[in-house]
């Protein structure tokens, strides 16, 4: 059973107390076929939380996470890295980038994004569950840049947390430079001219003949 997020939202550490109601406790209650998990979050040794389980158990500390210490630490940037490519994005050509944190993260509530150097824009595909979340981003004519880069990391509504429900810390997100160097070049090339000049005799090897 996951009360994680229950010590983080009460900011205060829960101690198992097999069938005794205490301060902080959780504990259980067997009745009939069903047994009843109790939680005080108050500190008044009463329960304001019971988790019903339609079978009798005999519980212990080890069937529970989140006991103990609470763990207030914000997940964090911890670096970024390029998808496969070969130097050089066109535009209508597509990048991945994957921002790695500092320990595993939850993305709910929303789409995050990425704010790129050049001005394009890297939508969140996937990782939730991971260390590491992906973004895809599309190239469109005119965002050029000397080298790719991640401007900013927004959530757009979204919530990035840890199991204990930490919003993660996004400053790590700004001017964050993924390790190489990718061009972003969405300039067309443009056809050679090609200049011609008068024929004005002939030659036995040119193949060219004058007339006049």
């Amino acid at each position: 059973i996951d009360l994680r997020w229950l010590a983080n939202a009460i900011h205060h550490s829960l101690t198992w107390k097999g069938t005794v109601a205490a301060k902080f406790g959780v504990w259980q209650k067997v009745s009939g076929s069903t047994t009843l998990v109790n939680v005080d979050t108050t500190g008044d040794g009463q329960a304001d939380l019971v988790i019903k389980i339609n079978s009798k158990e005999a519980l212990k500390s080890s069937d529970f996470l989140g006991l103990g210490a609470v763990d207030a630490t914000k997940p964090t940037v911890a670096s970024a890295t390029y998808g496969s490519n070969d130097g050089t994005l066109r535009s209508g050509e597509t990048v991945t980038l994957s921002v790695r944190f500092s320990e595993v993260v939850t993305v709910a509530g929303g789409t995050p994004s990425l704010l790129l150097s050049g001005g394009g824009l890297a939508t969140y595909v996937s990782g939730s569950g991971s260390n590491t979340l992906v973004f895809s981003y599309p190239v469109l004519a005119g965002q050029n840049t000397a080298d790719l880069n991640i401007a900013s990391l927004a959530l757009n509504g979204a919530t990035i947390t840890d199991a204990w429900g930490n919003g993660a810390t996004l400053t790590g997100g700004t001017n964050l430079n993924p390790a190489g160097t990718l061009v972003v070049d969405t300039t067309a090339p443009t056809a050679p001219t090609v200049a011609l000049t008068a024929d004005t005799g002939t030659s036995n090897s040119d193949e060219i003949t004058g007339n006049g």
